[in-house]
């Protein structure tokens, strides 16, 4: 059975030489090292695809829509009338709201509009009849078709990679931004100190020295006056005898 493979995982096996049992089992080893697994099922694909050497591109959720589509599935043929739909935004010099209206047409494959489930969204009420199944044809298998599939192939799989760095990239750079916002903390995680809030410091430590010198010379002084007074009363009781 032909396994359906994510775009990464199609791509890395796209040009491997895995006829021998030794190329599939480096292909697995550095799949295990280059490639990211959602789930058990996908490492089982995976794994079925390199034994079997038999896997295509999966669906790629994205879809065209062909008024001649039942017809050529009964009749086996490949009639285009494809869908093109232009969604067109104005505001209204009157009323000053936003208005919607849609240009539809009818086009060969190379005019045609790709669809996704939102998109699909957008036609008018008029034609919502269209995107049932059965007017659907999957991207790939009308690329297939009506396209020339190596070359759309390669443009997917590079336009897939360069999503992948832009998320990558947008990633690092809210690292960059939480490092930086870091960067004004210290080690404690107290704000970063300035010339101002040194100045500061240094004027409370200073108090704290004075205190603490006060604090220190009234203890003495109050030992000494203790020992003071002792004194005195030993005199006075020796008087006394």
């Amino acid at each position: 059975m032909t396994i359906l493979l994510k775009p990464d995982h199609f791509a890395f096996l796209k040009n491997k030489s895995i006829e021998h049992y030794s190329d599939k089992l480096a292909t697995l080893a550095q799949a295990n090292d280059e490639l990211t697994f959602k789930d058990d099922n996908e490492i089982k694909n995976f794994m079925e695809s390199v034994i079997s050497e038999d896997f295509i591109l999966g669906d790629t959720g994205k879809f065209y829509i062909n008024m001649k589509q039942p017809v050529n599935v009964i009749n086996g043929t490949h009639e285009e009338e494809f869908l093109q739909l232009e969604k067109r935004s104005s505001i209204n010099p009157n009323t000053k709201v936003k208005e919607v209206d849609f240009n539809i047409a009818f086009e060969n494959f190379e005019n045609a509009t790709l669809f996704d489930e939102d998109s699909v969204g957008d036609l008018p009420n008029s034609m919502k009849i269209y995107a049932a199944a059965e007017f659907r044809l999957p991207e790939i298998e009308a690329v297939k078709i009506y396209g020339d599939y190596d070359k759309w192939l390669d443009s997917y799989l590079k336009e897939d990679n360069n999503e992948e760095n832009e998320e990558m990239s947008s990633e690092e750079s809210e690292i960059d931004i939480q490092s930086e916002d870091n960067d004004d903390l210290d080690e404690i995680g107290e704000p970063a100190r300035t010339s101002e809030t040194i100045e500061n410091d240094e004027h409370i430590e200073t108090i704290r020295s004075y205190k603490e010198i006060i604090s220190d010379s009234m203890k003495q002084a109050e030992v000494s006056s203790k020992k003071g007074r002792g004194s005195r009363k030993v005199k006075a009781s020796v008087k006394a005898k």
